[in-house]
């Protein structure tokens, strides 16, 4: 073979071997392409949840640690809000047995955390004035000072006798609001408070029931109870929560008469009906509630607004 020849042979072996070679590396670019997009959806799928998206990456991710708030052991100064005497107990529980007593707004010493919804306090008994520690239900005991227990709503008075309606007659009977007209006209100076408008005695008996002897039917809106048990406390309570209270006596003969309970004066060390104002329809001269019950003695009703 000449040279020539030889030359071309070797030139064309060279080019084969080049094409043999080069069949491998284009090959594998369809599968590559395939893992890449797979590599892709991957990551789309993961950042749905971006925290395992973050340790795939090789970020090292820890949930926050919950603040830990410890429960205050210490002593601090607590007050009494229950207007009746709190029960101060041996054990954390509504059945165990009763040490003494603390009364609204005394100071005392409370130690320890919540137990059950009861602290462990330390104070004066109210009967035997002994130092006593037991349990008080928290439901009952302030962390701050209380505000001073007077209060005054401001509630207009109106008068059953007013010429502008005291010859209005009190349902379908022939009796007037001059007449028998107290418990409306109260009805009137509490619901002109509550509502914050002028609901006169005659406007008043227009809402109202009346049987036939011209007994007035309580609204669904009032609740009232012929229990005088704590009825003091009641009366303080409703005051603070800004309503006004109705209250009912007799004479010794039988004759009632309502007045409308407007305010408490007192210190709160005790509760006695002096110390509450009241709003009298028949006369502006008793100005509390004792001297309203020196002239009728014999406790009946209490009723006041619930909603």
């Amino acid at each position: 073979m000449k040279i020539g020849e030889k030359q071309m042979c070797a030139a064309v072996l060279a080019l084969i071997m080049a094409m043999v070679l080069a069949i491998p590396l284009t090959q594998p670019a369809e599968p590559a392409v395939k893992e890449a997009e797979e590599a892709a959806v991957s990551l789309t799928a993961e950042a749905d949840r971006p925290e395992e998206a973050e340790e795939a990456a090789g970020v090292a991710v820890r949930e926050a640690a919950p603040e830990e708030t410890e429960a205050y052991t210490g002593e601090r100064p607590a007050w009494i809000t229950s207007f009746r005497k709190l029960n101060v107990r041996q054990a954390p529980d509504t059945e165990s047995e009763v040490l003494g007593f603390f009364e609204y707004r005394q100071e005392i010493t409370v130690t320890g955390a919540d137990e059950n919804g009861f602290y462990l306090a330390s104070g004066t008994d109210s009967y035997s004035g002994s130092q006593i520690t037991g349990y008080c239900f928290g439901d009952y005991l302030a962390f701050e000072a209380p505000g001073e227990p007077q209060v005054q709503l401001d509630i207009a008075s109106y008068y059953q006798t007013d010429s502008r309606w005291a010859e209005e007659k009190i349902g379908s009977t022939k009796k007037t609001i001059g007449a028998i007209g107290c418990t409306t006209t109260c009805m009137a100076m509490s619901e002109s408070y509550l509502t914050q408008t002028e609901v006169l005695p005659d406007a008043m008996e227009d809402r109202l029931w009346y049987d036939e002897n011209g007994d007035m039917g309580w609204p669904d809106t009032y609740t009232w109870t012929t229990d005088e048990t704590h009825y003091l406390e009641v009366i303080f309570g409703k005051l603070h929560e800004g309503i006004p209270v109705l209250i009912g006596a007799e004479r010794h003969n039988g004759r009632p008469h309502w007045v409308l309970i407007t305010g408490y004066q007192g210190d709160a060390s005790e509760f006695t009906e002096e110390d509450f104002t009241i709003n009298d329809p028949l006369t502006a001269y008793r100005t509390n509630l004792q001297q309203f019950l020196d002239e009728y003695p014999e406790f009946y009703k209490i009723a006041y607004y619930t909603g």
